[in-house]
């Protein structure tokens, strides 16, 4: 859950524990099924939150 700054961390330190990063492919994103106008301020919250922060 890339949301989690915890698991993140984890996750890089163990990738970094057997041999170097050589390569990185980066993407995340989040979206619910309709217009943005139709969000409710906690869905956009949460799709602006992945989005902006991962």
């Amino acid at each position: 859950d890339i949301r989690n700054s915890l698991a993140v961390e984890e996750m890089v330190d163990n990738i970094f524990r057997d041999a170097p990063l050589t390569d990185l492919i980066n993407n995340a994103a989040g979206n619910f099924i309709s217009r943005t106008e139709e969000l409710s301020p906690r869905g956009f919250d949460a799709v602006a939150n992945i989005v902006m922060h991962g």
